[in-house]
């Protein structure tokens, strides 16, 4: 059954430098974000001992593809996250059958 909603995942090796500050923007552009037509959103980091360290965004429920994207594409230019994170994102999305 396809729910007519997408979910966003955003993947990137975790900043080696300024982690904290990072964290704190991305934190604050995602609930500038959760009001703008997504159900829920998430930062996780892989586990595993073994695993380089990895970040992810998780948008999950988004309902217009091709307006998130911009709002998104927006919110990135003015979050001033470190360029490492920016040139390493990589977006899957996926939807329900």
């Amino acid at each position: 059954m396809n729910t007519g909603h997408e979910n966003w995942y955003i993947y990137y090796p975790a900043p080696r430098d300024g982690g904290a500050e990072a964290l704190q923007r991305l934190r604050a552009m995602q609930q500038r974000l959760s009001t703008r037509g997504v159900g829920r959103v998430s930062i996780e980091e892989r586990v595993g001992e073994t695993t380089t360290p990895t970040w992810m965004e998780v948008y999950a429920g988004v309902q217009d593809p091709g307006t998130f994207a911009a709002v998104l594409a927006a919110a990135l230019r003015e979050s001033q996250l470190p360029a490492e994170m920016m040139t390493a994102r990589r977006i899957e999305r996926f939807r329900s059958l």
